[in-house]
């Protein structure tokens, strides 16, 4: 271990026997720290949106590789997943602007985002509800009795 690295250590040793300190720098930078965005949430919710951008990216390439599935059900779940995508991305972005600061911006990004999200999952249901269907006398199945 380096000299620095050893002084450091004895440094933190120092300070955790010492107790809280009193040392105003040392406080402005833990609350500057706690008000900083939240790295883990910033992180999933950017895995989210990368996730939803891929699955929606997936969907728009099958319905154009097969156009015979393409029907307005399709276009349905694919406006469903649009819509879930956008949702994530607002979410995402509210974490980077920090849209709290004034009061319309905030009531568009809550509503964008979680009303977004529902509607967008009661598109994908509905259009996934009627293209199953689709598929299934494409396919020639009967349903069980």
């Amino acid at each position: 271990m380096g000299r620095l690295a050893q002084e450091r250590q004895q440094q933190w040793a120092t300070q955790c026997l010492r107790g809280p300190s009193t040392n105003v720098e040392e406080k402005e930078s833990v609350t500057m720290l706690a008000q900083s965005p939240d790295w883990f949430r910033l992180l999933l919710e950017g895995v989210q949106v990368i996730a939803a951008a891929a699955l929606l990216v997936v969907l728009i390439r099958a319905g154009r590789k097969y156009p015979e599935i393409s029907t307005a059900s399709w276009q349905w779940v694919v406006a469903g997943f649009a819509m879930m995508l956008l949702a994530s991305l607002v979410d995402f972005t509210d974490e980077i602007f920090n849209f709290s600061a004034t009061y319309l911006p905030n009531l568009f990004a809550t509503f964008i985002s979680r009303g977004g999200m529902i509607t967008g999952l009661i598109l994908a249901a509905l259009g996934f509800s009627t293209w199953f269907e689709f598929v299934a006398r494409f396919l020639g199945l009967r349903p069980r009795k």
